[in-house]
């Protein structure tokens, strides 16, 4: 007994020491890289409406008002934005830390695998260049990395603790970054019977007829787990409503964004007021059908938004371009769906990826940023000439097949769960649906073939890479 419990505090301590090396690995990497390029980031005009929220309380129609508030709270230590940014680094360090973690514990990674995939989180293109940006990448991402710490926590004994604790994470996820809430209503559908798969795979009945009559218990599961999805998230589109003034929901401006997305499949028909939307479709001054144009429609004047937002109050316009957006969904959702894997494809036409990256980096804008600079130089900031081009910036750009070989991220991934241990199948296709879902963010629910919504992506990517020959380890790291 004595050797035994000896034997246990030696695994213990090999353990701590294994997560001990992961941490100071990952803290190397990230303090070396940032010592190199500390500057702040901007992308217009997202970072002016989160500092706007930040400085004044202003909840903006289109953009997360939790961002806002997240940095207003970092001001209170400190008038300028080093606070952001050095509590932003640390959630790049958690992010890749996570990655470890959870390749240890629940992929069943070895530690020179878990290492080497931390390390490589922390040298990512996409996670380096945002963690340093007025944006909410970061703090998404590391929202993104503890829920999926609570669905893998409650796929391993399926406790109500869990189903909460994941639940009021994916409410604060999706408060920050709402092109997360494909993952968070398909996790919680799906998660209940997940856990049974995983479950019986681990007694050995999965294949035996009367094994595991708890399927009813499941469907208990799934009624608490989209109850509580629905009260959470009914609480955040009243207290969005409360603070903005604008109907109950997730923005005061959703329907605009899902008709410029799906502008190209939408006709006359789709809006309650036909005459009006025929008038309204022949009066732009882009194409409707061009899909490059979408962005155009959603921000530009003479755009379809902007012609709606001429002749209607906000949230009227809002309600009117719903219900064309739905409507046209209804109508022909191969068309939507079409829509979608032709945006996918303009990813691979590389001169307009290029183009979209320069966007991303906020280059040849310096008009945009000399506004933004004289409306917050004299607010507590203190802001550079120029926005600085910075090494971080430059590899961001020169990583365009990094960018590609991520959208493979779900084939890849659908090869996991078919080739794992049965009692962790259940584990690893949850990366399987993230992945699916946020592929389906950038092409069905995106406006132009945008990198920047590559970012959960890469960190999926790698979880993905840790479950690939993986065998659950009886003693991961911590």
């Amino acid at each position: 007994m004595k050797r035994c419990n000896i034997a246990l505090v030696e695994q213990g301590s090999e353990q701590r020491a294994s997560l001990w090396v992961l941490v100071s690995l990952v803290v190397a990497i990230k303090a070396s890289l940032w010592a190199l390029d500390p500057s702040p980031k901007f992308f217009f005009g997202d970072s002016y409406c989160y500092l706007e929220t930040a400085k004044t309380g202003w909840i903006p129609p289109d953009r997360s008002f939790t961002y806002g508030y997240f940095i207003r709270a970092t001001l209170l230590l400190e008038e300028s934005l080093r606070p952001l940014m050095a509590i932003q680094w640390v959630m790049g360090v958690g992010c890749a830390v996570g990655l470890g973690y959870i390749s240890s514990k629940y992929l069943g990674a070895r530690p020179l695998r878990v290492y080497l995939l931390a390390a490589l989180c922390s040298l990512e293109p996409l996670q380096l260049c945002w963690e340093r940006a007025i944006m909410t990448e970061t703090l998404s991402l590391f929202l993104m990395v503890l829920y999926l710490w609570a669905c893998l926590e409650y796929l391993r004994g399926a406790r109500i603790s869990a189903m909460v604790l994941l639940q009021v994470l994916g409410t604060a996820l999706v408060s920050v970054r709402l092109s997360y809430l494909p993952l968070v209503g398909c996790a919680s559908l799906a998660l209940p019977f997940m856990a049974e798969i995983q479950d019986r795979g681990k007694r050995g009945d999965m294949r035996r007829p009367g094994g595991s009559r708890n399927w009813w218990l499941r469907g208990v599961h799934l009624l608490l787990s989209m109850g509580l999805m629905w009260a959470m998230h009914g609480a955040y589109k009243w207290s969005y409503a409360r603070l903005s003034g604008f109907p109950a929901g997730y923005s005061g401006a959703s329907g605009y964004i899902l008709l410029a997305t799906w502008a190209p499949v939408v006709e006359a028909r789709d809006f309650p007021d036909q005459e009006l939307g025929r008038r309204l479709l022949e009066s732009l001054s882009f194409e409707p059908k061009d899909r490059r144009f979408r962005n155009d429609q959603l921000f530009s004047y003479g755009g379809l938004v902007q012609r709606i937002r001429d002749g209607m109050v906000e949230e009227e316009g809002d309600r009117f371009a719903r219900f064309a957006a739905l409507r046209a969904l209804e109508r022909d959702p191969l068309g939507v769906l079409k829509l979608g894997l032709m945006t996918l494809w303009d990813f691979f036409d590389l001169d307009y990826l290029r183009q979209m990256v320069l966007e991303d980096l906020g280059y040849h804008q310096e008009d945009e940023y000399r506004n933004f600079r004289e409306a917050f130089q004299g607010r507590g900031f203190t802001l550079p000439e120029k926005q600085p081009i910075t090494w971080s910036k430059a590899y961001y750009a020169l990583a365009i097949p990094w960018y590609l070989a991520l959208l493979a991220t779900p084939l890849w991934g659908l090869l996991v769960p078919l080739r794992s241990p049965v009692g962790s199948r259940g584990a690893r296709a949850l990366l399987l649906l993230a992945s699916v879902c946020f592929l389906g963010v950038v092409s069905v629910l995106a406006v132009q073939p945008v990198v920047r919504y590559l970012h959960p992506m890469a960190w999926l990517a790698l979880g993905v890479a840790a479950s690939h020959g993986g065998i659950p380890r009886k003693r991961p790291l911590g």
